[in-house]
């Protein structure tokens, strides 16, 4: 009948079924430059689906900085139209940038001299320069740190006080939060420090006696570091320790090692570390020699070094035959120094004889010396007393200029209480050298060292840094001479008559003494002088035979300078009343 009918209703389509999400695997991403990372969808996002469409994505996180480092895990959300949603996740690592350090400037130095690091950091991929990084700079057992300024570089100053060699010199940045770490390794080389060297010993040390070749010499040195003397051309003002250094003293001549390497122990001064001073007895034989010479060199080693020609010195030893050197007097020293320097401007007193007696057999003498100190408004005065004379050297061959050396055991006191003396060492060193310019003495000069018996310094009447200078006497007289001539106790002082053939006998005297000359007559006196200048007594010698007796038995001991007149000149004698 074809009849229809309708009806409406609504249907409402739901789409329940949510979208696939599909990440990535894990993977790896490095940081950027500005020390961030950022990712989009399609760094996670593998092909995620859905049975309608899809129509968002988001990732959570989706930006990292270098705090963020290492692994994160990030999730991947996908939206569908109907609102449907979906996640899936994978493990990002962020990656530190690796950094480049490289080492720059200096790859070597001296021991105790500063040195100035440096090292370079840049970013390992683009070159550029990283500021603001530590680096640790190590060489051998030291280290110091710096931080990149901004071109990449660090600089730091450090003074090596290592010993001399070779060692690996490292920069390294242990990294950061942005940076990975990095280093650089090179050959580092530490040099010996260069030293100074000052010969302070004897120069000049006669045998045991006459018939005798063998002496002992002792052989000083002071070691200085470069830092002490600005006006060298080797100069360096960082000062080292010179107990790392070690000497030996050396015969050139003939190349012999003489002392084997001795460690520097003991400072000349103990507050300074840079002034040292070794020594060593040295045993000589000249045989059947009258007396010989011995160029000696000074090697220097360790954390230092020096071994010049310049330092050398000539030794000579020779056999004594009635060598003698006295003096008294006063100095009035400026630059003394040591552990008890003199104050300048006050008196030091001396007094001394020292002796080759029994035909150069036997050697006698003593010595004092009297040095002042003020000390809180208060002088304080010092006695160094010689009581053992171990050495002495003289050289009178040029007769304007003689030289005698002598050294002693001593001890030192304060006497400033007479009633109270205080003892301050025993079994010390006293050194004294002397230069006898003639008579009437104004121009002769003296120089005394006292040190301990390893070598510090006690007392210097003058000191140059390295050794105890001669000044000139301020009043007094020192009297030199030598029994290596024909006639070894007399000074012609004239150049008009033959006074050689005179002879005063015996000397040491007692009590009397013979004049002898059997081919000169005319002369006129005999004057006989103490050493401060004093005529004593004046004996007139008009009817001089050929063995004339003088009478000394009334002169105290001492030595007296007894003048020959006579009318062409006069001869001096230098005689010891015992």
């Amino acid at each position: 009948c074809g009849n229809t009918s309708e009806c409406s209703f609504t249907v409402t389509v739901n789409d329940v079924e949510p979208p696939v999400a599909h990440c990535v695997a894990p993977f790896s991403i490095q940081l950027d430059e500005n020390g961030e990372v950022h990712l989009d969808v399609s760094d996670i996002n593998n092909g995620s689906t859905d049975n309608c469409a899809i129509t968002d994505y988001s990732i959570s996180p989706s930006s990292f900085t270098c705090s963020n480092s290492g692994v994160t895990t990030v999730e991947l959300t996908v939206f569908d139209e109907a609102g449907n949603s979906s996640t899936c996740s994978t493990d990002v690592t962020i990656l530190k940038r690796a950094a480049t350090i490289t080492n720059l400037g200096v790859y070597s130095g001296q021991y105790s001299d500063e040195v100035t690091l440096s090292a370079i950091a840049t970013d390992a991929v683009s070159g550029n320069p990283l500021s603001g990084k530590t680096i640790e700079f190590t060489l051998g057992t030291q280290s110091i740190s710096a931080s990149t300024d901004g071109t990449g570089v660090a600089t730091a100053n450090l003074t090596l006080n290592q010993a001399p060699g070779s060692y690996n010199l490292t920069a390294n940045f242990s990294g950061d939060a942005c940076y990975l770490v990095g280093s650089d390794t090179d050959v580092f080389n530490i040099q010996q420090e260069d030293a100074l060297v000052e010969y302070t010993g004897q120069t000049l040390q006669a045998t045991i006696s006459s018939n005798n070749g063998e002496a002992t010499v002792l052989l000083v040195a002071t070691i200085q570091d470069i830092s002490v003397n600005a006006a060298n051309a080797l100069y360096d003002p960082y000062p080292g320790d010179i107990r790392n250094a070690t000497v030996k003293f050396v015969n050139r001549d003939n190349g012999q090692d003489i002392s084997g390497w001795i460690p520097v122990t003991e400072l000349i001064n103990p507050a300074d570390s840079r002034i040292g001073t070794v020594s060593h007895e040295w045993t000589v034989d000249i045989g059947q020699l009258e007396g010989d010479s011995f160029r000696v060199g000074i090697i220097v080693n360790y954390y230092y070094t020096k071994d010049s020609s310049d330092d050398d010195v000539i030794i000579t030893v020779y056999k004594p035959t009635g060598d003698f050197v006295t003096g008294a007097g006063n100095i009035l020293p400026d630059n003394s120094a040591g552990q008890y320097a003199s104050t300048p401007g006050l008196k030091t007193n001396f007094g001394f004889d020292v002796r080759y007696v029994g035909n150069g057999r036997t050697l006698k003498g003593h010595a004092k010396v009297l040095f002042r100190i003020l000390e809180n408004g208060e002088v304080r005065t010092y006695q160094i007393k010689g009581n053992a004379i171990q050495s002495l050297g003289v050289d009178a061959s040029d007769p304007t200029n003689k030289i005698a050396q002598f050294m002693t055991k001593a001890t030192l006191t304060d006497i400033t209480n007479p009633q109270s003396p205080i003892a301050l060492g025993g079994n010390l060193r006293l050194f004294v050298e002397t230069t006898d310019r003639g008579e009437p003495g104004v121009d002769d000069m003296i120089a005394f060292t006292l040190t301990t018996a390893g070598g510090s310094l006690l007392y210097s009447s003058e000191w140059n840094g390295a050794v105890s200078e001669e000044i000139v006497l301020n009043r007094g007289n020192i009297l030199i001479h030598s029994g290596n001539g024909s006639n070894p106790l007399l000074e012609i002082i004239t150049s008009e008559d033959d006074y050689s053939t005179l002879q005063l006998l015996p000397n040491p005297a007692h009590s009397d003494i013979i004049l002898s000359n059997p081919r000169l007559i005319g002369l006129n006196s005999l004057a006989i002088y103490d050493l401060a200048g004093r005529l004593i007594k004046e004996i007139p010698l008009n009817n001089i035979s050929e063995n004339t007796v003088i009478s000394v038995g009334d002169l105290a001991t001492a030595t007296y300078v007894f003048i020959v007149k006579g009318p062409e000149g006069n001869a001096i004698f230098y005689v010891l009343k015992e």
